[in-house]
């Protein structure tokens, strides 16, 4: 099943310039490769679809979670620099295709998960130099939102697929380079040795990489002009590192505190409701008590020596003294059952009471977390300035050809 794939690619082409194997036969080949060590599946699978195809540097493979795309590239005629920018095409054809395609700008959400896949196979700080990240990585932008385009789009024509391709492009060329450097940068700041290794390429003095190429001096400067080494950015990323823990730890610190006075403030309002049924019971109570003490005045007043009562639906007929005896027993019994209640409501007061003050307290600590978490966030807010402009400079500098 597996060779069948690769031995007839052609079935996979959705497009003269598109291959897409997906679902039961991407997994078929995946699990053939899926032991391929130490170089993995996907360089065994690239290397054999570049021969059956006989791919060249332009063209590209792209793996996903459940898909392998083959991206040929586009070329066309030689153009002029004006043309070279959209192919020709007027801003606002560009603009009409973007809202006639992707009227929510889905293209920016595709684009940017495509672009992980990426990160973490083709342009991989941890399988490529940046010699070799700079030889490829715009042909592999231009690759991808083609990819895009093609796959969300109907045009019939090269010009228009690449030209709203290189439009697309050149909006997200930025967010694609922000997101490599800033991948790199955690990488560093959590003592990845690749990450290391990638970094100490770039300086003010000529350097070797450990595959003994030789780079001319090429640092990474800011918008100041300000050239970043690894020391300066370690002890930049360290902060910032420290900065992220603390402002998670006073997150997580006012979290707590909310669910803590979340809970109590239920705790105090169920107290609150039980007082309110006991209440309304002692109400109960006492409407019985003045119904009996009714029932023995009429009794008292009675002129016969024996009177009937009815108990729900049973009539007993007793002498005087016999029946107020009971109603006056009846009496004792609601009176025992009403000192009970008032008890109950004392001990309810005196945790409603508590648990009042506990919810002033923890009131006051949601406050100070509140403080606590804005005043580290203003502290910490010029390390997020330097960590935004090592990142900028760094993406500056991978694009620099």
């Amino acid at each position: 099943m597996e060779e069948k794939i690769l031995e007839n690619l052609e079935i996979y082409r959705v497009h003269p310039y598109l291959y897409r194997i997906e679902d039961e036969d991407f997994n078929s080949l995946v699990a053939k490769y899926q032991s391929s060590k130490p170089v993995g599946y996907k360089h065994v699978i690239r290397k054999e679809i570049i021969k059956k195809l006989n791919l060249s540097r332009l063209d590209t493979i792209f793996f996903t979670d459940s898909s392998l795309y083959i991206k040929l590239f586009i070329k066309l005629q030689e153009q002029s620099e004006q043309e070279r920018r959209a192919c020709g095409l007027n801003q606002d054809e560009l603009e009409e295709f973007k809202r006639f395609y992707f009227p929510n700008g889905e293209y920016k959400e595709i684009s940017m998960w495509l672009l992980e896949f990426v990160v973490d196979d083709i342009l991989s700080f941890k399988k490529i130099t940046p010699y070799e990240f700079k030889n490829i990585f715009l042909i592999v932008f231009i690759n991808m939102m083609e990819l895009i385009v093609i796959e969300n789009c109907d045009f019939s024509d090269e010009k228009s697929l690449k030209g709203f391709s290189l439009y697309l492009l050149r909006e997200m060329f930025d967010h694609f380079l922000l997101y490599i450097s800033e991948t790199i940068l955690y990488a560093f700041s959590n003592q990845d040795k690749k990450a290391i290794e990638f970094l100490s390429c770039f300086s003010v003095n000529e350097t070797i990489d450990s595959k003994g190429v030789r780079y001319k001096a090429n640092p990474i400067l800011d918008e100041s002009n300000h050239a970043w080494n690894i020391t300066t950015i370690r002890s930049t990323l360290l902060q910032h590192k420290r900065a992220k823990e603390a402002i998670y730890d006073k997150k997580n610190a006012l979290l707590h505190s909310k669910k803590k006075l979340q809970e109590l403030e239920l705790d105090l309002k169920n107290l609150e409701l039980k007082r309110v049924e006991k209440l309304e019971k002692i109400n109960e109570i006492e409407e019985k008590r003045e119904k009996l003490h009714q029932n023995i005045d009429r009794v008292k007043e009675a002129t016969t020596k024996t009177v009937k009562y009815k108990e729900g639906d049973v009539e007993s007929t007793y002498s005087k003294q016999q029946l107020i005896a009971k109603l006056y027993r009846k009496d004792d019994d609601l009176l025992k059952v009403k000192k009970e209640i008032l008890r109950e409501i004392k001990d309810l007061e005196l945790k409603i009471a508590n648990k009042k003050r506990d919810v002033v307290m923890w009131e006051k600590r949601v406050k100070d977390s509140q403080k606590n978490l804005q005043n580290t966030q203003q502290t910490e807010l010029p390390i997020d300035k330097q960590f935004e402009r090592i990142k900028k400079a760094l993406a500056k500098t991978l694009a620099r050809r």
